[in-house]
């Protein structure tokens, strides 16, 4: 099939439309850094339009929301814990009230399968359920449709639309300023700084399989190890592994479990030597495209979108910094060979 790429929302929004009701909540205190707020700088809704972003309890606004002046722009959704399921339910009675009355979905589909491998039944029945009900659905990529198609089993023909991620407004900044800063507002001494230094930012995760990276870097003590973002319910034992780690190795971990603000991820960002990814599964990773667009040498796994040819340099994200693996032993060889460049 020839899927178009996503240019304009008069192909989906109608002259009427005065609001889109998007959701998840978007970041407000790091909009530099916030995937939300930046699709909707790259596209931009129509003169009179605006957007607006809900927290869960925002579905219900949605049942006394106008079917032709309001539309649903539904980002990231997954059920792989008992709450997760039963907020599920809540967002489904919530939408189909909204689309019996009329409404318009469009849904962004994030990943094909869920971060979390538990209750994967449930999330495809959800995934198959939103696509039969959305009148645009937007993917990173072409592979995305093909794979969403056949984890649902649905048909070919569904309105699939292919938008570019996002570039992030992050820059890199001279590392020697950077380093400086953490050193002053984080209190990173110089062993942390002064070392190869592979980053691991974002969610405390399973899928991102940290554990299982860094144990390949351990015996060479030519690195050091920054993780961080916050930890999600399934990391506290990736958690509990890093600082075991730190207490054995003493000034080559830095944890920094928690969000950090737009100014203290650009500085982290410039003063690294490598992002370091190694998920489970993924279709396009926005903690990569935050390394492509702060333009630091980026390493992960040949999967999902990652795996397909783009151009140099797409949407203001570098992809000659773009560097994939396909092995462990890959993996490796890839970070020695930037590190000693």
């Amino acid at each position: 099939m020839n899927y178009q790429a996503f240019n304009d929302w008069k192909d989906v929004c109608s002259a009427d439309v005065r609001t889109v009701h998007v959701f998840p909540k978007h970041r407000e205190q790091t909009p530099k850094t916030d995937y939300i707020t930046q699709f909707y700088k790259q596209y931009p809704l129509e003169p009179g339009v605006q957007w607006t972003s809900h927290s869960i309890l925002g579905y219900g606004s949605l049942l006394w929301a106008h079917p032709t002046k309001d539309v649903v722009h539904q980002h990231w959704i997954e059920a792989t814990t008992l709450k997760g399921v039963i907020g599920w339910i809540w967002k489904w009675f919530c939408l189909r009230i909204y689309l019996f009355k009329g409404g318009t979905l469009i849904w962004t589909c994030h990943n094909v399968e869920p971060h979390e491998p538990r209750n994967r039944w449930i999330n495809r029945s959800i995934s198959r359920w939103i696509m039969n009900h959305s009148s645009m659905i937007l993917v990173h990529c072409r592979g995305t449709i093909t794979r969403l198609l056949h984890s649902t089993k649905s048909s070919t023909t569904l309105p699939f639309r292919i938008i570019e991620h996002p570039r992030f407004q992050l820059r890199r900044i001279e590392k020697k300023t950077a380093k400086s800063t953490l050193r002053d507002s984080l209190e990173l001494d110089d062993t942390l700084l002064n070392s190869n230094v592979l980053l691991y930012f974002g969610n405390i995760a399973s899928y991102k399989q940290i554990q299982a990276s860094i144990e390949w870097f351990l015996a060479d003590d030519a690195y050091v190890f920054w993780i961080v973002g916050p930890v999600k319910p399934d990391g506290g034992q990736t958690l509990e592994w890093l600082s075991q780690q730190a207490a054995r190795h003493p000034n080559r971990f830095w944890i920094h479990p928690v969000h950090v603000n737009d100014d203290e991820a650009q500085a982290i960002f410039s003063a690294a030597d490598v992002l370091m990814f190694n998920h489970r599964a993924i279709e396009m990773s926005g903690g990569v495209a935050l390394g492509l667009s702060c333009d630091i040498p980026t390493v992960a796994p040949a999967i999902g979108c990652l795996s397909e040819p783009r151009s140099a340099i797409t949407n203001g994200l570098n992809y000659k910094n773009l560097h994939t693996f396909t092995s462990p032993e890959e993996m490796v060889q890839t970070v020695d060979r930037i590190c000693s460049s």
